[in-house]
């Protein structure tokens, strides 16, 4: 064998392992292009982004219990400081937000949130949104959401990271939907436009 057929093969070598290495950076990407919009990560701070427009009532990831699941007991802070559990819950489907001052998917989203809760307000269905913010404390989030139009209805608060301890996340905002027995029925990974048509007709035939 030449010198010059083995340079050749060890050229054609090293192409190959560029073309692959470069595929498999061009599917990386791809993929977490898709997944951008899902969830924040936790430890991640953003601005809030008032122009990003919603989706609509489409989650990447929203994931179904026929069986129902008990969560973990735990006590976080409502609106009047108070602490309470899931057990205050019960008696009502009860929409959970997990979001933070911080996350700006989860800001753009609170307004919807809100909207239901209105749509719905003569039916057995709640809608509250708990701050997993690790800073500050409810005087200072009740003015930011006072800034923002937003209602009590945010106002709840893991002041003691009881929930961040005990329920694992991927990201928020994140939305647990709870049945009125005040067990897990739906988990919903990202933001939405949860005051959307499908969003409205998804609720109207579960309260139906």
């Amino acid at each position: 064998m030449t010198k010059r057929s083995v340079y050749k093969k060890v050229s054609l070598f090293v192409t190959a392992l560029f073309l692959l290495f470069f595929i498999s950076l061009s599917i990386g990407y791809w993929s977490a292009q898709q997944d951008s919009d899902v969830i924040v990560v936790l430890d991640e701070p953003q601005s809030p982004q008032e122009d990003k427009p919603l989706k609509a009532f489409d989650f990447k990831t929203k994931k179904h219990f026929e069986d129902p699941k008990p969560l973990p007991k735990l006590s976080f802070l409502n609106p009047e400081g108070e602490k309470v559990s899931w057990d205050n819950f019960k008696g009502k489907y009860t929409l959970v937000n997990f979001w933070a001052t911080w996350c700006g998917p989860c800001v753009v989203e609170l307004p919807t949130l809100q909207e239901l809760k209105h749509i719905f307000r003569d039916k057995p269905f709640d809608v509250v949104a708990v701050s997993l913010d690790m800073t500050g404390d409810q005087e200072r989030l009740a003015a930011f959401l006072k800034r923002r139009g937003i209602e009590d209805f945010a106002l709840y608060f893991d002041k003691d990271g009881d929930i961040q301890r005990n329920i694992p996340m991927r990201g928020i905002p994140t939305t647990f939907l709870l049945n009125p027995d005040g067990q897990l029925l739906y988990i919903f990974e990202g933001d939405a436009n949860w005051s959307s048509p499908p969003s409205v007709a998804f609720f109207s035939k579960l309260l139906s």
